[in-house]
């Protein structure tokens, strides 16, 4: 799918809507021996992967380049299935995500998802407005797991990365690089689950480097945790550190 090639046309790229079980394979394995097509899936310009309203099953994608994605790159909504994204870069582009436009880059919201990512993000502020590399929102439960190749696989040079109302889940983010002039690199905001960042720097945001917020009321519980590992902050200008 190439938004060049078909009259700026976007469109999503991968749709799993609606599933309620069964396994779904696209690209997930390499190539067999002697294949004349590599097995790999490219978007340029699109809208990238929409997982939807599922109930149940697992959707496997691998081999999977999204450039210069228009909304978002990866939507989930509102879904309780298992979801295996990996991306790759290829010589055209360097990231298995680039995109400067739209909404954030992996935007989870609702549901009780499993997901997990494995690949390289870059993602740049739009013209206008604001994006996370990583934005989920209102979830109930489930299990998000975002990673990469490397030391810093998720590159950010917008508003980092954002959690709120995440209640009840286990989320699990390594390898991020927050650049960007946003007013925080991670804001945590009345989240009630377990939560744990490795290999993280930010160096760029104008407030906060981490800020997690959350009303008067229960505290979290006890089995709730924030962790940081290998955590650097360098914000010479920040506002607040």
């Amino acid at each position: 799918n190439n938004i060049n090639q078909n009259g700026n046309f976007e469109t999503v790229l991968i749709g799993i809507i609606g599933h309620t079980g069964g396994t779904i394979n696209l690209a997930a394995t390499s190539a067999p021996p002697g294949a004349a097509v590599a097995n790999q899936i490219l978007d340029v310009g699109g809208q990238g992967i929409l997982i939807l309203e599922n109930t149940g099953g697992i959707t496997n994608i691998g081999n999977v380049t999204l450039a210069e994605s228009k909304n978002t790159a990866i939507y989930v909504q509102d879904d309780a299935s298992t979801t295996n994204i990996t991306t790759v870069d290829t010589s055209a582009y360097a990231y298995g995500i680039t995109k400067s436009d739209g909404a954030s880059a992996i935007f989870i919201q609702d549901g009780t998802p499993t997901f997990n990512f494995f690949g390289t993000v870059q993602n740049a502020p739009p013209s206008s407005g604001s994006n996370h590399i990583v934005d989920i929102r209102d979830i109930n439960g489930g299990t998000i797991n975002i990673t990469g190749p490397g030391t810093y696989p998720l590159n950010d040079s917008a508003d980092g990365v954002l959690i709120a109302t995440a209640e009840n889940a286990d989320i699990a983010i390594a390898g991020l690089n927050s650049t960007g002039n946003g007013q925080t690199g991670i804001l945590i905001d009345q989240s009630d689950s377990n939560i744990s960042f490795t290999n993280t720097k930010i160096t760029g945001a104008a407030e906060d480097g981490i800020l997690i917020t959350r009303d008067p009321g229960p505290a979290f519980g006890a089995t709730r945790s924030v962790t940081f590992e290998n955590t650097l902050i360098n914000l010479d200008s920040a506002q607040y550190g």
